[in-house]
This record gives structure tokens, C-alpha cells and sequence, in this order.
């Protein structure tokens, strides 16, 4: 059943890593990243929308560093992005999340961010609910400057004196990339075309959105992918509107850990077709890029434990090529050793399986 959380309480959290601040910082906003080919804007519960200006924004991006163009939906009635919290059947959606903020909520922590080298901003909010009790969620995000991806880090606490059961997180995004008016009238597309495993995260999965029929020039892409064993994506219905993960879940793909025995399959029948670069949709309005941990039945949590929900990225890309994320001096001690691309490697090059039958 869809329902709500009944409280979600929101505390400031410093960030795990202690960074050297250069001398000349500058104060951070916590709502907004300004990185050189990419710009983010949070609301309080850590999705990508805000009202800026009078204009509802989410991520900005450009190739070249100027010019940046919205790359979400960018229009209040199209939600944007999003996430969806399964706890034991118990959905909290963060679009609804600030109708339960009690009181003044905290300012998410940007304590470890490195102003024009790496930025970090990290929110913590603890859950409430008589049907799951209490458990702690922590995001942290990291940009550094010169990257074009995003990386998001989810951890979950269970703060009950009893085990957690079938806990699941999901990531959904509207790409709207396609309606920029910085675009030349003739290439201005209002839907897009999604892809599986396009050549932009070639470590893992993605599920990717470009702009249909338009010279490399203007294209712009955009991408929700991860690396970790074991991760869905597909393309289906709207961030607006996306809560219930299993009837989301019906067709994905799955990115296997490293087992050349099982390269991976699509199971149901998979919006994306039974290819890896197949084409689908040139729709009005987007379909939603989806990616979610957790699998059918969810993980389960001791009382006490934290749980790693998964790590994932916005990628962003346009003609210029990609480019992995560096990671030399402050961004390494940021990240730690993080995930190698060896679970993506199985999958590399390889074309998902059909759906059966």
C-alpha cells in the first residue's frame, strides 16, 4: 500500500571525510554544486529540484563549460527526479516528504567540500513510522569540478530493536534535455529517446536519454547508472508518479557481478528491447530513466545495522566524449577506495539477453 511516512525529521551531518580547505574558499550554498560543466540544485530532502528565480531548476549542463542548458524536466508539473524508500512495503517518496517536516529543517552539511576542486553535500534525515519504526538515511553527493558525473551514496540505518526486512531504494529521473529553448528552434525536441548501455558508462549499466535526430553538436545525453553488482534500470512512466517499485520492476535489466557464466539478462519483456543500443519512445513528454538496488524481495537489516543501498551516477555527456571521474588528491580522500569498474566488465560489450520466450 502507498502511503507516506508520518515523520520524517531532518538533522545536519558532517561529511566522514576531513579535507584540507583551501585558503580562499568561498562559502558553499548546501542547495546548489556550481561545478564547470555541471550545476545541481537540491531541495531539502535531497532530490533535484528547486525554485530558482522564479524558474523550477534541477541540473544544468554543458559540454564546453558555458552555455549550460536544463537537463531534467524543468516544468513543476513534470517532478523532475526523485527517490522512493521500500521499506518493508512501507513507501516514504521524497516528493511528499516535505508535507511531514516537522519544524525547521536542518542545512545539509558541506563540511569536506573544496570550493572550484570538489564539492560535497550531505543529507541526513531520520524516518519515522509505526509501521517500520525509526531507521536513519543518509545521501552524500560529490562533484568534482572538472567532472561530468554525479556521484550519489546512499546509506541506510536501522535504529530498531528488531530486524528491518525488504528494503529497497529507487533513483527516477525525467530527462528533458530535448526542450531546451538555448537550442536552435529547428532542433528543439520536447521527448526523448532512451538507450541501454551506451558508451558513457561503459563500467557498469546505465540507462541513458538522448535527443532525438539532432547533429552531434547539440546532443546532449543523460544517464543514471551504477556500477554495483546486481543493479535495474529501465525506462518506465514518470518521476512524477513513480512510487510502487514492483509494478516499476517488471521489466529491467541487471548488471551481474563479475561471472562470465552470467553476462546478464533482461527479464519480462524490457522496454529497452532485446538490444543493447535499441532505441525506444520519441514520446511528447519524457519516459522516466529508473534505477534501483534491492532486487525483489529487498535486503534486510539486524538492529543496529547500516546497509550501503548502493552507489550510483548522473552522467551527463554531449559531443565532446566522455570522461571518467578523476580521483587524484582530495577527491580520493573523498571517495576512499571506491568500487572498480571490474562488475561492470562481465556486461561490457555484451548484448543483454531478450526477454524470454
Amino acid at each position: 500500500m502507498l502511503r507516506c511516512a508520518g515523520a520524517l525529521l531532518v538533522a545536519a551531518v558532517a561529511a566522514t571525510a576531513s579535507v584540507p580547505r583551501a585558503a580562499h574558499a568561498q562559502k558553499l550554498d548546501p542547495y546548489r554544486i556550481d561545478g564547470k560543466f555541471v550545476t545541481l540544485f537540491f531541495q531539502e530532502t535531497g532530490d533535484l529540484i528547486r525554485r530558482v528565480d522564479d524558474q523550477w531548476r534541477g541540473a544544468l549542463f554543458s559540454p564546453t563549460g558555458s552555455g549550460k542548458q536544463e537537463m531534467l524536466a524543468n516544468s513543476p508539473f513534470f517532478q523532475r527526479e526523485a527517490w522512493v524508500l521500500d521499506l518493508g512495503g512501507q513507501l516514504v517518496r521524497s516528493y511528499f516528504a516535505p508535507d511531514y517536516l516537522p519544524g525547521e529543517v536542518a542545512t545539509p552539511s558541506t563540511e569536506g567540500s573544496i570550493a572550484g576542486e570538489v564539492e560535497v553535500r550531505t543529507f541526513q534525515w531520520e524516518l519515522q513510522d509505526p509501521s517500520f519504526g525509526r531507521v536513519a538515511l543518509t545521501q552524500r553527493v560529490t562533484l568534482p569540478n572538472d567532472a561530468k558525473r554525479v556521484r550519489f551514496d546512499i546509506l541506510i540505518r536501522n535504529l530498531n530493536d528488531e530486524t528491518l526486512n525488504g528494503v529497497r531504494y529507487l533513483r527516477t529521473v525525467n530527462p528533458m534535455q530535448g526542450a531546451n529553448p538555448e537550442l536552435p528552434p529547428e532542433f528543439v525536441r520536447f521527448g526523448t529517446k532512451n538507450q541501454l548501455g551506451t558508451d558513457v558508462f561503459p563500467e557498469g549499466i546505465a540507462a541513458s536519454a538522448l535527443i532525438p535526430d539532432v547533429p552531434d553538436a547539440f546532443q546532449r545525453v543523460l544517464a543514471i547508472a551504477s556500477e554495483e553488482p546486481w543493479t535495474r534500470v529501465n525506462a518506465f512512466g514518470d518521476a512524477n508518479t513513480n512510487a510502487q517499485i514492483d509494478e516499476i520492476g517488471k521489466a529491467y535489466y541487471e548488471l551481474p557481478p563479475l561471472d562470465p557464466a552470467n553476462p546478464g539478462a533482461g527479464v519480462g519483456d524490457p522496454v529497452f528491447g532485446g538490444s543493447g543500443n535499441a532505441f525506444l519512445f520519441d514520446l511528447s513528454r519524457p519516459v522516466a530513466l529508473n534505477l534501483w538496488f534491492g532486487g525483489d524481495d529487498g535486503y534486510s537489516l539486524g538492529p543496529g545495522d547500516e546497509l550501503k543501498l548502493g552507489t550510483f551516477f548522473y552522467v551527463f555527456e554531449g559531443p565532446s566524449g566522455g570522461e571518467p571521474i578523476p580521483e587524484p588528491g582530495p577527491l580520493a580522500l573523498l571517495l576512499g577506495a571506491g568500487t572498480a569498474g571490474a562488475a561492470g566488465a562481465a556486461l561490457r560489450g555484451r548484448r543483454p539477453k531478450g526477454p524470454p520466450g
